[in-house]
């Protein structure tokens, strides 16, 4: 594919020359003879480079290549002007222009040369900054293989769920959450961004699984396990029911939990999956409820045991009537379809309160306890 160049100037026997030599030199040109035409290519085309005309008519050409550097910023870019006083510096550290041109007296030849400086120290940056992706994509998956591959790569710290009429706040169940080495992941975002970058989610889900089923061990007989279900497992029927094999004894007491944020169509095979958990006994949640999704077809494709109100909807919940109006409409829509309400993220005692008055009767939260080992 040929190099594309833009030319901007209002001087045409200029604008012509530099074009002609551009082009004999293998370039694709495209020329333009004032700020307007400028934009019209630069909002159509894709360019390597750029020169343009300092001063194009009554136009300033540096906003010509503020732009381009905005939607283009792969794009070479070089200001042409007659006068010696503009400072290349300044035009440079405004990331405007990368070169500054002098067109009085101008080498044609020089200048194709100048070019073509501008286009090989591009590709050097752009190996560059591939060498430090490469790298960081690297050292990325390693930590991943490394959380997957150690015994203490990973563990799983369990939250409180707690009946809000009980008085003692007993738990009625836990919800495991997971958590990587800090030296190789910051936070669990990480991990599963490159579980997902790596093609490595189906064998993370079963780890988790794995490591679920040793928490399920130690859990009193009538307290539950909410379970994060990645939607990827979902597509993978055999190998979700072979994954959940250690987790068969205790099957009354696991929840798997999906978030609302999935694409369930994404993954065929999903509803076999969902009715293979069924009839070996899991129950499923419905997890993210209210965050912003599609909500209504979710909840009657998944059909829940539970539904789990997302934190943003209990976020000060007794300071707005309206949102109070809301999470009681699904309170009820819950109770209507056997459903249980679990509201996530209750921070305070006037939360919680609050969602006791809407009939929500399991809470979950800073509140009744944060995140730590069993035990």
């Amino acid at each position: 594919m040929a190099t594309k160049i833009l030319v901007a100037d209002d001087d045409q026997t200029l604008l012509r020359a530099i074009s002609r030599a551009l082009g004999q030199a293998g370039f694709e040109v495209d020329t333009a003879a004032n700020a307007e035409e400028a934009m019209v290519c630069v909002a159509r085309e894709t360019y390597d480079v750029a020169l343009v005309d300092y001063m194009l008519g009554r136009d300033n050409g540096l906003e010509v290549l503020g732009t381009l550097a905005s939607i283009q910023p792969k794009c070479a870019r070089a200001v042409m002007t007659s006068h010696r006083d503009l400072s290349p510096a300044e035009t440079v550290n405004l990331g405007q222009a990368e070169l500054v041109v002098l067109k009085r007296g101008i080498d044609l030849v020089d200048l194709v040369s100048m070019v073509r400086n501008l286009l090989e120290e591009r590709e050097a940056r752009a190996r560059k900054a591939q060498e430090v992706v490469d790298a960081a994509s690297l050292k990325m998956q390693e930590a991943l293989e490394r959380s997957l591959g150690d015994a203490d790569g990973l563990r799983l710290v369990v939250q409180p769920i707690v009946n809000a009429e009980d008085p003692q706040g007993v738990p009625y169940a836990y919800e495991a959450l997971l958590r990587p080495r800090p030296e190789d992941f910051a936070h669990v975002g990480l991990l599963l961004e490159a579980a997902e970058r790596f093609e490595r989610l189906l064998p993370l889900g079963a780890r988790v699984f794995a490591l679920a089923a040793e928490v399920a061990k130690e859990l009193p007989d009538d307290v539950r396990l909410f379970v994060n279900l990645h939607p990827a497992q979902l597509g993978d029927p055999k190998r979700l029911i072979a994954d959940s094999e250690g987790l068969a004894p205790f099957s009354s007491r696991i929840v798997f939990e999906i978030t609302e944020r999935s694409h369930l169509a994404d993954h065929p095979g999903w509803e076999k999956s969902l009715k293979s958990l069924e009839e070996a006994g899991f129950e499923v949640a419905m997890d993210d409820l209210g965050a912003g999704y599609a909500s209504l077809s979710m909840l009657a494709d998944l059909q829940p045991n539970y539904l789990k109100l997302d934190m943003h909807l209990v976020r000060n919940l007794h300071e707005d009537p309206r949102r109070k109006r809301l999470v009681g409409l699904l309170t009820t829509f819950g109770h209507a379809t056997d459903s249980r309400v679990i509201a996530e993220g209750v921070e305070s005692e006037e939360e919680a309160e609050a969602l006791r008055s809407c009939g929500v009767r399991l809470l979950q939260g800073y509140h009744f306890g944060r995140p730590a080992p069993l035990g």
